[in-house]
């Protein structure tokens, strides 16, 4: 690290653009193996329909004055110390533009070095084959967290069988790039479309269609457009985890504390976090907030995945894997729960006022299915990481699904916020109202059958420490809500995996269920 006071001193966004730029002068320069020209040379053979002016390289070079400008304010003696933390967050959002930006020409050489193996256009390049490889390897790796399947599918294809190219496998792969820009921060107008596709009626690439801002999630129908940017929260609670075990600890802290997926056009920088959630409970109705704010404290939830995430406090001795399901499921099991009563409720006191708008029921629907459950009705078979999927997931394997394949409780929840939505539309408050108590009875049964999931792991080995992280957290997102009911079962829960540092289930797995049959009884 080298001072800004250092005669050696070189200003990074000055080091960065010298990466990016080379020694060119000219804007519109396409000679020569600087990043800036082979963006150049990518655009020419790409249209970009609803932006035909659109360039990244534009783009790109706008974030990094903006970046140089906004580091010179952030380090001058007179700015506050405030002022610069909120300077250091918008840097560190313009730096992710500026990747996305980035990312651009990637895709698009991905695509042609593909296209070219398709033999929808021609190339002076030898082994082309090793093009596809390099682009497939540096491009496609943020899909693992969104879509793993879909990742492993194109990895297969395109690296791992890229010397010998199955052309239908190729075309497939392709086209389920496209669907999956949103991983990589990128649209389809600003990869726009490849001039072989527009002169190439039989090329078969699929039109690219951003998703819409009022997205259907396993067959609920929004009515705003909070959906879409609402849904994405399990990908920041994803790339959190996948951070965490990965031990890039700081990184995910940033993720949680500053957003990576979610976006908001109303917030001045466009972010929202996980954070911001954790630490946004507002509506009075809000007993399941209240109930844990009792019992643990309001910065409860906060504290739990700060200290998870950077290994402080009870989880200084855990692996990063264990450390992980902790973050994770404290962000999916209390914090989103709690948020998603919250919302329902707020959309409820806006009914009360004449007011129609969905918007917060639709967030909160969004924060309990999440993006990567599709469209589909039933969700996706392998991807999903929020409630919606927890259940699924235990319908499975119990074998209690119904005969669509899906879990019962998910049918009946479906039901309740769709129904939920239609009464706000019409005003029917009070109807919203108890749709919304139907969905936290709903969502309190996936946490019992949870709970009685690791019980029976726990009894089978208690020495498992990601059974253990599991097992803890499941049991703290039910307690505050069983002692309401029976202290003396919500006492035998945290005995038995209610604590960290102690043997679980010292009792054994069948007082834990008699726990639990007593509290729904």
């Amino acid at each position: 690290f080298v001072s800004i006071d250092d005669p050696n001193y070189v200003d990074p966004i000055d080091k960065a653009a010298a990466m990016w730029i080379g020694t060119h002068e000219n804007k519109t320069s396409m000679e020569g193996e600087s990043l800036y020209a082979w963006a150049n040379r990518m655009d020419t053979i790409y249209f970009h329909i609803d932006d035909p002016s659109f360039s990244a390289n534009d783009e790109i070079l706008g974030g990094l004055k903006e970046l140089k400008s906004d580091l010179a304010t952030c380090v001058d003696v007179g700015t506050s110390q405030d002022d610069k933390v909120e300077m250091a967050y918008k840097m560190r959002v313009f730096a992710d533009d500026v990747v996305k930006y980035m990312t651009v020409p990637l895709v698009q050489s991905l695509i042609s070095s593909m296209a070219a193996i398709l033999g929808f256009t021609t190339t002076d390049l030898k082994d082309i084959e090793d093009y596809v490889i390099l682009y497939a390897l540096v491009t496609l790796s943020p899909i693992e967290v969104c879509d793993s399947s879909s990742y492993d599918d194109m990895y297969a294809t395109l690296v791992t069988k890229g010397k010998s190219p199955d052309l239908d496998d190729f075309r497939n792969a392709l086209n389920l790039l496209q669907s999956l820009y949103i991983c990589l921060g990128v649209t389809c107008n600003q990869v726009g479309v490849p001039l072989f596709a527009k002169d190439n009626p039989n090329s078969s690439i699929s039109d690219c269609v951003d998703p819409p801002d009022k997205i259907n999630l396993v067959g609920y129908t929004p009515t705003s457009d909070a959906m879409l940017q609402s849904a994405l929260v399990d990908l920041d609670v994803r790339t959190i985890g996948t951070l965490i075990e990965m031990e890039a600890f700081q990184t995910a802290f940033d993720v949680y504390s500053m957003g990576r997926f979610t976006r908001d056009d109303d917030n001045d920088y466009g972010y929202v976090s996980v954070k911001d959630t954790a630490i946004d409970y507002t509506n009075v109705d809000n007993m399941i907030a209240q109930d844990f704010a009792n019992q643990f404290g309001k910065n409860f939830v906060d504290d739990t995945i700060t200290a998870s995430i950077m290994g402080t406090d009870d989880y200084s001795d855990m692996s990063p894997r264990a450390r992980r399901v902790i973050a994770e499921a404290t962000m999916v099991l209390i914090l989103l729960h709690q948020y998603a009563i919250d919302a329902m409720l707020t959309g409820i006191d806006y009914c009360n006022k004449g007011d129609q708008d969905t918007y917060w029921w639709d967030d909160a629907v969004a924060s309990l299915i999440g993006w990567a459950e599709g469209t589909d009705a039933g969700g996706s078979t392998s991807n999903g990481y929020l409630f919606y999927n927890i259940a699924q997931y235990l319908c499975r394997v119990s074998g209690t699904c119904n005969i669509a394949g899906d879990s019962e409780v998910n049918r009946q929840m479906m039901v309740a916020l769709t129904e939920g939505k239609n009464d706000l539309l019409a005003l029917k408050c009070d109807s919203a109202e108890t749709y919304m108590k139907d969905v936290e009875v709903l969502l309190d049964t996936i946490l019992v059958d949870l709970v009685a999931y690791y019980a029976e792991q726990l009894d089978d080995d208690p020495s498992d420490e990601n059974n253990v992280a599991h097992g803890y957290i499941v049991a703290t997102s039910l307690i505050p809500i069983m002692e309401k009911v029976s202290q003396e079962a919500a006492n035998s829960i945290q005995l038995n995996m209610g604590k960290l540092g102690v043997t679980p289930m010292v009792d054994g797995k069948n007082v834990v269920l008699l726990a639990l049959k007593t509290y729904v009884s």
